[in-house]
């Protein structure tokens, strides 16, 4: 599995100048089973965004776009070694609490091992907006490395150009006709068809109670071994 995630994290450094470029973001974070370290040869690379205000539709369409320019997005053919755009929040709505259901352990874990490859001040303000999570995870605080966050390269004037094209009302109104796609949602987008949270909870509550330590290893095992029957 090693070679494979090896190969994976070689993807992200290949692309992460692809990620500097989509204006109106905090925050690009791999999420999912290649941050958890249990990513195999059917895997792609979950990639989760946040954005500024009122802008959260723009920078889809933009990510979508480039990602397909470049042939390196998720599509119903290939899968694996691709990115998957699986999820993007506004700045404003951050606190993930809100979507969370009842001894939500996935979503705490999820939060606790998120990878940042672009941040222009959202990774932690968003990690202190969801301290909930500890608890359910038996940490005092979240552990997070920036090492994979590149610095600001002349690239950043592309971004610059669009954030200006898209300024003000002009912006608001891009925002207000991509976002008529997405039937009224406004602040969250979770792109992933299937919430499988309540299934992964249930299957890692049979062998740890609440109230017990959080096993790590007992939940990525579970995560593992529901992925082998797919």
């Amino acid at each position: 599995m090693k070679k494979i995630e090896d190969k994976l994290w070689d993807e992200v450094k290949k692309w992460v100048w692809l990620f500097q470029i989509i204006p109106f973001v905090k925050t690009v974070a791999v999420c999912n089973n290649l941050s958890f370290g249990i990513a195999d040869e059917k895997s792609d690379i979950d990639i989760f965004i946040i954005t500024r205000r009122n802008r959260i539709f723009i920078a889809w369409a933009f990510a979508n776009l480039l990602l397909k320019i470049f042939k390196i997005r998720t599509d119903k053919d290939q899968v694996a070694g691709r990115f998957c755009l699986s999820f993007f929040v506004e700045e404003k709505s951050m606190n993930l609490s809100k979507m969370a259901m009842k001894d939500d352990v996935y979503l705490a874990y999820w939060i606790s091992r998120l990878v940042p490859v672009v941040d222009r001040g959202g990774t932690y303000k968003f990690l202190s907006k969801n301290k909930w999570a500890l608890s359910l995870i038996g940490k005092e605080k979240f552990e997070v490395s920036m090492e994979m966050v590149k610095g600001a390269n002349v690239l950043f004037l592309v971004r610059k150009f669009f954030e200006f094209l898209y300024f003000g009302f002009i912006g608001n109104f891009f925002n207000k006709v991509i976002g008529r796609r997405f039937k009224g949602k406004t602040v969250m987008l979770k792109l992933h068809k299937s919430d499988r949270r309540e299934l992964y909870r249930n299957m890692y509550r049979k062998k740890v109670s609440r109230g017990e330590e959080f096993d790590e290893e007992v939940f990525l095992a579970n995560l593992k071994s529901f992925r082998e029957k797919l």
